[in-house]
């Protein structure tokens, strides 16, 4: 990464070290913020992550629109 020109005060990245450190050297008082891609593919997987944990419950219909007993007592509220 080349050095920002004077008074840069956010740069857009992915995750990768290399860049972060480039971002903090040449740029540390810039605000770092995620680019689009990198967050929609991480909010993707974490989305996956949940259905496939969930996964039995999704494919029941026995409990009739509402939460798993186990489930409530966990987050507290049915809407949760």
């Amino acid at each position: 990464m080349a050095d920002p020109p004077p008074g840069v005060e956010i740069i857009c990245r992915d995750r990768a070290s290399a860049y972060a450190e480039s971002a903090r050297r040449s740029a540390p008082d810039a605000l770092e913020v995620t680019d689009w891609f990198h967050l929609r593919q991480s909010l993707g997987r974490a989305v996956e992550t949940c259905v496939a944990a969930h996964r039995d419950c999704l494919r029941s219909s026995s409990h009739g629109g509402t939460l798993p007993e186990t489930t409530r007592r966990e987050f507290g509220r049915p809407q949760d």
